[in-house]
């Protein structure tokens, strides 16, 4: 596997720069004015992941970029496989990951076309997974063409895994549909995939990737922090399913239920809010609660903390006449709010903003109460691809005696 190498070949119109990512290399055997040539072409991505390149080398050592397969920011296109179809190799197809619909989450693969000299691409299909750092093999056998990916696989609450999927269809015409097909998960999680196949035999191939420790279910963020293993498997295509058995449907993170012994709400006062992010729930975001109770309403000001001193920063986040029900269960909307630096460096994002962010809860006792968050961080621009979905994050808030914090509390006690 080749992975980030980088090439500065590329100058635009300007006489600047740009700076590409190679994926894979992948050879064109074929026949130009009766004689057989052999030219190495690859698919780069644009620092950024704004665009994904065709670059073609005689020799292996010096590059040119050929073409854009396809520029789109809001789609986020990076990691491409790229394939030669055809008697003379005269069609190529690259599969390109796109980050279209949360940066944690599933995406769209974009399927994209050319025909020789490949200058002008078609990526007018999408498949419903993102496929990241994938490996495509193609297997030839009776007449028949057999298109496998490996390549990472996507669950709710930014959970990962690797996985393998067969694409059924014709990937050369634009106009033919294309079945996903998902053949197995491998034993993986956390900070996980990008595959690599060796062949050991006609039917066979020795696959590796990596994984986070898979005794832990640790979200993806978190996992990029925790050591990595290398696996190895023995993969027999010979084995391969006759029957397609498509991915399970999109569905969010569901939130934690909100326990069943909660009583009414006597929580007024300050309490030490903490929140857990889904995307690492061991790295908390801090508020101060202000709460204020009205018979069966309640007002509900978040304070953030610096998350290293704890110190206020920043304005608070307020919202008021919330229904309260005799069980003290309320849902409280403080629409969109920004998140100062200093009280999530994790991200370290100055333009960091929360909306449709809404704590859904219920009072435990007299002195605390616990829930989950819903609603979406927007960490660069405001396109969906620059979000990161907040469901499966949850809180605890415990209350504040004599100016001293408690200790945290970051989710509803276990039933």
């Amino acid at each position: 596997m080749v992975r980030a190498v980088k090439t500065y070949a590329d100058v635009d119109a300007t006489g600047a720069e740009t700076f590409w990512g190679f994926w894979r290399y992948t050879p064109r055997v074929y026949t130009d004015a009766g004689k057989h040539r052999r030219t190495l072409f690859a698919t780069g991505y644009e620092d950024f992941d704004i665009a994904v390149g065709l670059f073609a080398s005689e020799d292996g050592v010096t590059w040119e970029k050929r073409s854009t397969i396809i520029a789109s920011y809001d789609d986020v296109p990076s990691e491409a496989e790229l394939q030669f179809f055809g008697k003379n190799h005269d069609t190529a197809v690259a599969l390109v990951r796109l980050d279209d619909q949360d940066i944690l989450a599933d995406g769209q693969t974009a399927i994209c076309t050319a025909h020789d000299p490949f200058v002008t691409w078609e990526c007018g299909r999408r498949i419903e997974q993102r496929l990241d750092g994938p490996t495509w093999i193609v297997r030839r056998s009776r007449g028949r063409t057999r298109n496998f990916v490996f390549a990472r696989k996507h669950l709710p609450c930014t959970f990962k895994r690797t996985a393998i999927y067969e694409l059924r269809g014709d990937l050369t015409d634009p106009a033919a549909p294309i079945e996903v097909c998902e053949i197995q998960e491998l034993k993986s999680s956390g900070d996980t995939a990008y595959t690599s196949l060796a062949p050991l035999s006609r039917n066979r191939s020795l696959l590796a990737w990596y994984s986070s420790p898979v005794d832990q279910e640790l979200p993806w963020f978190e996992g990029i922090s925790s050591p990595s293993d290398i696996w190895l498997a023995d993969v027999d295509f010979g084995r391969a399913p006759a029957r397609c058995t498509p991915p399970p449907p999109k569905h969010l993170c569901e939130p934690p239920p909100l326990p069943a012994d909660t009583m009414a709400f006597d929580a007024s006062g300050s309490h030490l809010f903490t929140l857990a992010p889904v995307i690492w729930p061991a790295q908390t975001l801090s508020f101060r609660a202000d709460v204020q109770v009205h018979g069966t309403t309640l007002d509900l000001a978040l304070q953030p903390l610096d998350g290293v001193t704890k110190a206020p920063v920043g304005a608070p986040w307020t919202t008021t006449n919330v229904s309260l029900s005799a069980d003290g269960r309320f849902t409280a909307d403080f629409g969109t709010q920004s998140v100062p630096a200093a009280a999530y460096p994790p991200l370290d994002d100055p333009l960091l903003t929360v909306h449709e962010f809404v704590v859904s809860g219920a009072t435990t006792s007299a002195d605390g109460f616990c829930g989950s968050i819903s609603g979406y961080a927007q960490v660069y621009g405001t396109n969906p691809s620059d979000r990161i979905r907040l469901e499966g994050s949850t809180f605890g808030a415990a209350r504040i005696t004599g100016g001293v914090l408690p200790a945290p509390v970051s989710a509803c006690a276990a039933p």
